[in-house]
C-alpha cells in the first residue's frame, strides 16, 4: 500500500502527498534503493515505511511523526485497519458464494 492521501494529519488539517514525493517512492521501491523499516508504534498493522529516499523529506515517510498528535494517529490507524478486515471479510464472504 502506498500512502498517495494525506501527511501531517487528517483531510482538512493535513496536506497532500506530493506526487513528486509519491513517484519518488514508487521510484525508489521499484529499483529496491528504499530500505523499510517496520512501523514500530502500528506494528499490529503490519505495515513498514522507508527509512530514506532520495529527495523524499524524511517527515513524510513517518506517517505517524507527521502528525502533530500522534494518539489521533494511533486512533485512525486502528480505524483503518478495522475497515480493511471489514472490507476482506465481505470479499471473502462473497467470493465464497460466487461459486
Amino acid at each position: 500500500m502506498l500512502n498517495t492521501g494525506w501527511v501531517g494529519g487528517p483531510y482538512g488539517v493535513g496536506k497532500r502527498m506530493s506526487i513528486a514525493h509519491t513517484r519518488a517512492i514508487v521510484s525508489a521501491g521499484c529499483g529496491g534503493q528504499a530500505p523499510r523499516g517496520a512501523d514500530p508504534c502500528r506494528s499490529d498493522l503490519r505495515t513498514a515505511h522507508p527509512d530514506r529516499v532520495p529527495a523524499v523529506p524524511a517527515g513524510v515517510l513517518d506517517p505517524r511523526g507527521s502528525w502533530a498528535d500522534p494518539e489521533a494517529y494511533d486512533r485512525q490507524a486502528l480505524k483503518l485497519r478495522k475497515l480493511f478486515e471489514e472490507n476482506i471479510h465481505a470479499i471473502g464472504k462473497n467470493a465464497a458464494t460466487a461459486g
